[in-house]
């Protein structure tokens, strides 16, 4: 049975958690779904970005049990959009785990 909605975002804020881990505490990201993480104005770099995809990546392959990739090939600068909001990460890991 797949992950349910619930589940992912919980997944996602669990992400977010170990990303503000390394962070001071001002700089803490809210766990809201729609904080934006990317673009102008938003709370992660590219290196942050990329962790943030990576732990969610294999979280979410832990929760499905199937190898999930949110890239799926594609450039990361061409899809900033799809990783803008904690939303927004949890319908990519929904239609990669086949929610």
């Amino acid at each position: 049975m797949p992950p349910n909605t619930g589940q992912i975002l919980a997944l996602v804020y669990g992400c977010i958690d170990e990303i503000n881990d390394l962070r001071p505490p001002e700089e803490a990201i809210e766990k809201r779904p729609d904080v934006l993480l990317v673009g102008e104005g938003g709370s992660l770099d590219s290196l942050a970005l990329t962790m943030l995809i990576l732990n969610l990546e294999r979280q979410a392959s832990k929760l499905s049990d199937k190898e999930i990739s949110l890239l799926d090939g594609r450039e990361l600068e061409d899809n900033l959009a799809r990783f803008s909001t904690p939303a927004a990460l949890v319908e990519l890991v929904e239609e990669a785990v086949g929610s």
